[in-house]
């Protein structure tokens, strides 16, 4: 810049400096200033021996200083940003002289600046821009970013700095300056891992870098042990720490808590040798030890399988937590904390051969049992049917002729391992008076000719509904009569029986007692009901038909040999084929008159007296009678 040309007239009271300022500043090729036109204000500072002023004005203005002494004048302009800070500068010189007022133009160079960086941690906290020679400015204090509670100290130039930047030193080069923080307070946290202290299950406390932390004590804990402190809530007693280190940062330890351990005790059967069990599981854990496991599925302790069992040919049915094998197990409940004992079962299958007379002499039934090793064997349902006519099972042996075993079904322990036979010795029931189901086991004598005799009478109780019948006909078709020899005729006596019901062909000839032997039949007096074709062909000759009886359906008697029915007040419905060709009847009694009513319950013939003509031959009362087609035509009393 230069002094500007004097000015003509005035006075020295009128003495003055015109100063000139840019509207920009530019760069010139050597300067170090990026362009920069964000200029706020212009400083204009004028100096001589004896005299200094300074203003300030906007970009492109013309500053005037009046009434200055006379002398020579350094003038210098500073440009100066919003932020304050000084970008570029300027300077002149004029001489002053009275009277005069002169101007100068200042030309303003940029100055050199640099950045200052502030980090805290690895981020970038702050940046300013410093023009050379001024000095940076200190922001705030940072917080620690760690989050460990450290106080920041000051500004260093590393993060390891052990004293602070001179903030009155001025600044000629980029700069970085790092937050510098004091000792660290972590946050040391101890997890009971599962155990409850005081209502807590942890606790925390703040600990300066460097310290060892305390450690509480805990208490007992039922079913577990204590053994130390560890980084992880899986740890073992392997993991668990010597001692607790210095803190150097936040973290959490966890108890490492050893579940107590307990003996099983495995038992087999008495007399049972050469049984060998396996001592490990496939991971190698002692099959006889278990520890404490509250509730894991993960953690149980399996019993040993059939493939850690060896030695014996018999099949292992696993372990049980009594001798007499009422209740299974496969593992040790969780939450079990006492010594426990195991007992095995081992069993085979054993086959019982039976001979049975019913299909013909020799012929064999077999059937397999299973016998529980040390136990007896309950007799399967072919076992307690088992007959032979004139025979009883009197015990067993070892083949078809075998030596005999001292064995008995539900008494004794069966102690072999092959098949049994039963044994069959001469001689049987004569007699009988009991229930269906003593009926059922008797046996009937057979005779020097073969012929099957029936212990007369034949009284049975306990008949409550068909079912019972059909064993009643299984049992009485076990004895066939050869038709030339008709063996001895008895009686039938069900009167101590409460069934309601006679059953569709319950008697029949071709299904039941027919050629049995069977002359007469007693029935209970709860018997209300005799459906289609109960004794239809029968061979019985008379029969005592209770007072409860109300109705008898169609060929209930048809081919009976029947000789005398008395038909009770209570009977008040007669199939009209009910007793059609008994040929036998002589008698028929049945109190009143009665209704012939067709299917539809249409009466066709009313007024009827009902006798033994009547009922063997139905076309005596409706002419043109034919089976197929009337048969389902009943009396009804009047």
């Amino acid at each position: 810049g230069g002094a500007g040309s004097p000015a003509s007239g005035g006075s020295a009271e009128a003495t003055s400096l015109c100063v000139q300022l840019p509207g920009t500043v530019e760069r010139a090729a050597t300067q170090y200033q990026k362009v920069d036109s964000n200029f706020q204000t212009f400083t204009v500072t004028i100096d001589s021996s004896s005299y200094k002023a300074t203003k300030s004005c906007g970009a492109g203005e013309t500053l005037k200083f009046e009434n200055i002494p006379v002398g020579h004048y350094d003038v210098v302009a500073f440009a100066k940003r919003a932020d304050g800070n000084v970008t570029a500068k300027g300077t002149a010189s004029v001489d002053i002289e009275a009277d005069v007022t002169k101007t100068v133009k200042i030309t303003l160079n940029r100055l050199k600046y640099a950045t200052v960086t502030f980090y805290n941690g690895e981020d970038v906290y702050a940046t300013q821009e410093i023009t050379e020679g001024y000095t940076a400015k200190k922001p705030a204090d940072p917080t620690d970013p760690s989050g460990d509670g450290r106080e920041f100290s000051f500004w260093g130039i590393s993060s390891e700095s052990t004293s602070g930047f001179d903030f009155n030193a001025s600044i000629s080069d980029d700069q970085s300056l790092y937050a510098v923080y004091g000792l660290a307070t972590y946050n040391i946290t101890f997890d009971y891992n599962g155990y409850t202290q005081g209502g807590n299950s942890t606790s925390s406390i703040p600990v300066t870098e460097g310290t060892v932390p305390s450690a509480p004590t805990l208490g007992t804990r039922t079913n577990y042990t204590f053994k130390g402190w560890a980084t992880s809530d899986d740890a073992t007693e392997d993991d668990v720490l010597d001692s607790i280190p210095e803190a150097t940062e936040s973290v959490t330890y966890y108890a490492v808590w050893e579940p107590d351990e307990y003996d099983i005790t495995y038992v087999l059967p008495d007399g049972l040798t050469g049984v060998t069990i396996a001592e490990n599981d496939s991971s190698g854990k002692p099959y006889n030890k278990y520890t404490y496991n509250s509730s894991s599925t993960t953690g149980r302790r399996y019993l040993p399988n059939g493939t850690d069992i060896s030695g014996t040919t018999m099949s292992f049915d696993g372990w049980y937590t009594d001798a007499d094998y009422t209740t299974a197990a496969t593992y040790v409940p969780e939450g079990s904390n006492e010594d426990k004992t195991y007992y095995a079962k081992f069993s085979r299958s054993i086959t019982v051969y039976l001979e049975k007379f019913e299909s013909s002499w020799g012929a064999t039934l077999a059937t397999d049992v299973t016998a529980v090793y040390g136990k007896t064997i309950t007799a399967p349902t072919e076992v307690a049917s088992a007959s032979k006519a004139g025979y009883t099972l009197s015990g067993w042996k070892t083949g078809p002729d075998g030596e005999e075993i001292s064995f008995v079904f539900g008494t004794t322990v069966y102690s072999g391992t092959g098949a049994i036979w039963g044994e069959w010795t001469e001689g049987s029931v004569t007699n009988f008076n009991g229930t269906l189901a003593e009926f059922s086991a008797l046996d009937f004598t057979i005779d020097g000719t073969g012929t099957a005799e029936c212990p007369c009478p034949v009284t049975i109780t306990g008949v409550t509904g068909s079912s019972d019948f059909n064993t009643i006909k299984s049992k009485l078709n076990s004895y066939t009569t050869p038709s030339s020899t008709p063996g001895v005729y008895c009686t039938l006596d069900l009167s101590g029986c409460n069934f309601t019901v006679i059953p569709r062909s319950a008697f029949t000839c071709s299904s039941s007692i027919g050629n049995r032997g069977i002359m007469g039949i007693t029935l209970p007096d709860t018997v209300t009901t005799i459906e289609y074709g109960a004794f239809y062909d029968t061979n019985i000759t008379s029969i005592t038909l209770p007072s409860s009886l109300q109705s008898i359906g169609e060929h209930a008697f048809r081919y009976s040999e029947l000789t005398s029915v008395t038909i009770p007040a209570s009977t008040t419905t007669i199939s009209i084929s009910a007793f059609q060709e008994s040929s036998n009847l002589e008698t028929f009694t049945a109190t009143g008159t009665w209704t012939l009513y067709d299917g539809d319950g249409n009466a066709v013939v009313s007024g009827i007296t009902l006798n033994a003509q009547k009922m063997k031959d139905p076309g005596t009362v409706l002419s043109g009678y034919d089976d197929s087609t009337h048969r389902e035509y009943y009396y009804q009393k009047d």
